[in-house]
């Protein structure tokens, strides 16, 4: 960019024709990447073009690269002819007569849009660093975890990220360890659902089962369905798949032979069976009437999938009971867990709330209790300015909010907060009893249940689950973030019984956690810098290590001593069961975030928070609340 802006400026033409040739190579050099770049764009959009499942969207997004590549390469051409022409007038008596300083500062703008648009498609995609640590379950000793591996992470899939934890299992057991599990900060959500063996959510039987038969021609769909009879007098269907029960086999029998019923009329007969009696049944596709074909698919994929269920839970893996079942890991011969992060669940369902929420939840309702100081509802809070801020999340769900909608009627929105709030103590807060913590995860699990089984009560069989629910959308919940509810709350169920029975020991319900993977990166960012690529990680990583160790050893000066507090206490801590000896102390809302409650010189208060390393790197520097009564602008923080 540097010699862009210098050419021709204050140069004598020797210097200025020797700007001009260099930068004439440069361009022709990019216009050779730029052809090739061209070339592969087509033959993309072409490839693209043919294939049937393409979308408006990734059409739109080809054919732009397409239009943008062939004006960069007609750009160049028209700048390298122009620097052809000043070349040529590069003498004493054509200079000025043919206006050259004019045209070089023309060609000084184009050159620099010239070459970001050709830097966009040389831009290397972020590289990422992927860190696993190993913490302990009863985290009741510092260190509560330790860095054993950091791998370069830019397009790491989840079947690379599963090899990485099998080999972390295996060298585990070789050590003597017991591994309980794997948790992840929000993403690899394939993990939660799909095992080393068999699937562990009935959710991925519901995706296999619809992925199997959107698949299938109609041709081959009716010949699934259509009965036929043996010469020893079974009743199959033309394509004997099995998959059709065998007493609804002789009922679609008798319909056709004896009733003379069309086979459209039975298929509609089938159709309405797909849920108990009472409810409705969804359509194939979202939004759409059924035709034929997808009323096809719909009874098919219902009678696989119960059959598939049924199946599971004959070998012992008991789905029709449990919505997610832990696998036996094949290193290691012991029950893994796969979960995600409660504290970036949180984060997510409180984002979900602010979008919209449930469609019973009304958001003006949390727009007026903003204008009530004794809501401890801060404006951050409500309108997700922090991202990444935990306390906002919880603000959102406290208890004094829950308060102020009970007060005003809204049981909706209190019983709401309530089931999340209890949700968060039950894996958070030190002194509850297991019992009340199996009660506080069933009561989300339940609310969960209402919409996407509503039955549930009167028959919580979960071969009955109905495979066209469409499990995007339930209380405006993400499909990722219902899968870690359901796997979260399932998995701890299933280990707090497993502790019953005494095969496991107690597990701190703060052991599945990621906030130490992002204590040792604020760790890295206080040794490398605040923004720093995988590159910089690799060089600087026995540094940090080295660091990390410091802070460990007592017999060393930078030992953390932290036993003021009691969850960072030293030594072997209490079980997390037993109340703390004094009540924890209650969160003081700060008074600069929240706009109904009288604060004096409130421009002028500091940003809590904004020295430390962690918040500076998430928390931009926030603006000040709005008046009291004036405009929440939810959606100009809200995201997905």
């Amino acid at each position: 960019m540097e010699a862009i802006d210098s050419v021709g400026l204050h140069k004598s033409l020797v210097e200025t024709k020797s700007d001009l040739s260099h930068e004439l190579d440069v361009i022709k050099n990019e216009l050779k990447f730029v052809s090739q770049e061209l070339q592969t764009a087509n033959t993309a959009y072409e490839e693209k073009l043919k294939d049937g499942s393409r979308t408006d969207q990734t059409m739109f997004n080809l054919s732009w690269d397409v239009e943008e590549l062939k004006w960069i390469y007609s750009e160049g051409r028209g700048i390298c002819g122009d620097i052809h022409v000043c070349i040529e007038h590069c003498t004493v008596d054509l200079f000025q007569l043919h206006n050259v300083p004019n045209k070089l500062t023309s060609i000084q703008s184009r050159l620099l849009q010239f070459v970001k648009r050709v830097e966009h498609f040389k831009r290397v995609p972020a590289s990422h660093v992927f860190v696993l640590m190993i913490s302990a379950e009863q985290r009741n000793r510092k260190p509560y975890a330790v860095p054993v591996q950091c791998v370069p992470y830019a397009g790491l899939k989840e079947k690379d990220i599963r090899n990485l934890v099998s080999a972390l299992c295996r060298q585990m057991t070789q050590c003597g360890m017991k591994v309980s599990g794997f948790v992840s900060d929000g993403e690899f959500n394939y993990l939660r659902t799909k095992g080393y063996t068999r699937p562990l959510s009935v959710l991925q039987i519901r995706c296999d089962v619809r992925n199997k038969y959107s698949r299938l021609s109609r041709k081959r769909l009716l010949a699934m369905l259509t009965p036929r009879r043996l010469a020893n007098g079974t009743i199959t269907t033309e394509h004997d798949d099995m998959v059709v029960p065998s007493d609804t086999l002789n009922e679609m029998w008798e319909w056709r032979m004896n009733q003379h019923v069309t086979m459209e009329d039975v298929v509609d007969r089938l159709r309405g069976r797909t849920v108990p009696n009472g409810y409705t049944y969804c359509n194939w596709k979202q939004g759409k009437t059924e035709s034929f074909e997808d009323k096809l698919k719909s009874v098919l994929a219902q009678f696989e999938f119960s059959k598939t269920v049924r199946e599971y839970n004959s070998k012992g893996i008991p789905f029709q009971t449990y919505m997610y079942v832990p696998e036996t890991h094949p290193d290691t011969n012991r029950v893994f867990y796969e979960r995600e992060d409660d504290a970036h669940l949180l984060k997510r369902i409180a984002n979900h709330t602010r979008s919209s929420g449930p469609n019973q939840l009304k958001l003006e309702r949390y727009v007026e209790a903003l204008q009530d100081p004794a809501s401890n509802l801060t404006y951050p809070a409500l309108t997700g300015s922090r991202k990444q801020s935990v306390v906002d999340a919880e603000r959102l769900f406290n208890p004094d909010l829950e308060r102020f909608m009970v007060g005003k009627g809204y049981q909706f929105e209190a019983n709401y907060i309530k089931t999340l709030r209890n949700w968060r103590r039950a894996n958070d807060e030190r002194g509850l009893k297991e019992r009340e913590r199996s009660k506080y995860n069933y009561q989300l699990y339940n609310m969960i249940l209402n919409e996407l089984m509503p039955w549930h009560q009167e028959e919580c069989d979960f071969s009955l689950l109905e495979v066209n629910r469409n499990i995007n959308n339930i209380l405006d919940f993400s499909k990722e973030t219902l899968v870690a509810l359901i796997t979260n709350i399932e998995g701890r169920e299933w280990h707090r019984r497993e502790v019953m029975c005494g095969n496991r020991n107690k597990e701190h319900p703060r052991a599945s956690t990621t906030d130490d993977v992002e204590c040792f990166f604020s760790m890295m960012r206080d040794n490398i810098g605040q923004n720093f690529t995988s590159k910089q990680v690799k060089f600087n990583l026995h540094k940090v290590y080295r660091e990390f160790t410091k802070r460990l050893d007592p017999d060393l000066p930078f030992y953390y001593y932290t036993s003021a507090h009691s969850r960072y206490y030293e030594g072997n801590l209490p079980c997390f069961d037993t109340t703390a000896s004094k009540p924890p102390a209650k969160k003081r809302v700060p008074r600069r975030e929240q706009p109904s409650a009288f604060a004096p010189r409130r421009a002028t208060m500091p940003v809590r928070g904004s020295l430390a390393v962690r918040p500076k790197f998430h928390n931009l520097p926030l603006e000040l609340p709005p008046p009291p009564g004036g405009p929440v602008h939810l959606l100009d923080y809200s995201y997905v």
